[in-house]
């Protein structure tokens, strides 16, 4: 058991955003930095929040609430992962897609699998090939690659016919 103030907790995190998360009885909900329960809710899991947002479970389906802990859409997803640059990768019926921090979907495609936005790409798998995405949900380039990860120092790494290569943010080897 954790004390905060004068509550006792089971588990807590750190601030983020002015926002703890923590677990007491089973149940997460968030705190404020005066140790003040925020909203009313509990959670049967949860995570911190980044970019405005933090995703939350209930009764096995995960959605996403604000620093009020007022829900942002009324969809809920399978998964969820925390907000990049803006976009949430989320995947619902073995799907993945991209939301923006309205719960609006992002393009119109969805995914066999996907990572998270990084300096304005993320790269996306559909037909056992992968590629990168803007920040829209445009493809960028026409190279698909059999692996492809993150963006980081405007350089991410490929596997293209067995070989790993580096590419940048328009997919041009490097």
């Amino acid at each position: 058991m954790k004390r905060v103030g004068t509550e006792t907790f089971d588990y807590v995190y750190g601030f983020y955003e002015g926002r703890a998360l923590v677990r007491q009885d089973d149940r997460w909900f968030f705190i404020d930095l005066d140790m003040n329960r925020v909203g009313t809710e509990t959670f049967d899991d949860a995570c911190d929040f980044q970019e405005g947002r933090a995703w939350v479970r209930q009764d096995e389906l995960w959605f996403f609430v604000d620093h009020d802990m007022k829900r942002v859409s009324t969809e809920t997803f399978d998964e969820a992962w925390n907000f990049q640059e803006g976009r949430a990768r989320v995947k619902q019926d073995d799907r993945y897609f991209f939301i923006d921090l309205e719960g609006n979907h992002v393009g119109t495609e969805t995914f066999d699998d996907a990572c998270s936005f990084y300096e304005g790409r993320a790269s996306v798998k559909k037909d056992d090939r992968w590629f990168a995405i803007d920040l829209e949900g445009n493809r960028v380039g026409t190279e698909t690659f059999t692996d492809a990860f993150i963006f980081r120092e405007g350089r991410a790494r490929v596997r293209q016919n067995g070989i790993w290569l580096f590419v940048d943010h328009d997919m041009n080897p490097v």
